[in-house]
């Protein structure tokens, strides 16, 4: 997977998000804030994900990250084991028509009950966007999505822990 280049105006949003949660403004944010600052940047890194980053870094001693260092946490790659291929297998199984769409309520079914589960909540958001993305009311344009959240995550589309649910 491509890595995201990182402009002078985008990184000073994201050291906008940072300083927010550095509430003691010490440059330097506690661990336990880690998971929500990277989901207020687009990162939709699971639960389990989040808790192995933080377990990882506990490991070590280390208790609260500086900006450098949630940078590099923020280019973790989330996908280490789908390919595109193996993800839209797994959507075929639920697209009854064989047109590349999937209704929104399988797409949900699929993120809160196969593989790593994302929280209700979570899915209708990832729906939500995947839905409105597809243009077609009701349903999810699969090949579309995992495209751009496999080979083109810059698009915005930064549903990465759906490469766990399946």
């Amino acid at each position: 997977m491509r890595r995201h280049v990182i402009g002078e105006e985008e990184q000073a949003e994201i050291a906008d998000a940072f300083n927010m949660f550095d509430t003691d403004q010490d440059g330097y944010i506690p661990l336990e804030d880690l998971g929500n600052l990277l989901r207020s940047q687009g990162k939709a890194f699971s639960n389990a994900q989040i808790s192995k980053i933080v377990k990882d870094f506990r490991a070590k001693r280390i208790t609260k990250i500086d900006f450098d260092t949630f940078m590099d946490t923020m280019n973790i790659p989330l996908l280490e084991t789908y390919n595109t291929e193996q993800i839209t297998d797994a959507f075929k199984v639920f697209d009854a028509s064989g047109e590349g769409y999937v209704s929104v309520d399988d797409f949900i079914f699929m993120l809160t009950s196969l593989g790593e589960k994302l929280t209700p909540e979570e899915a209708k958001d990832m729906a939500d966007d995947a839905e409105r993305a597809s243009g077609v009311p009701g349903k999810v344009h699969y090949m579309s999505y995992v495209h751009n959240m496999l080979v083109d995550p810059q698009r915005g589309y930064h549903y990465h822990s759906m490469s766990s649910a399946i």
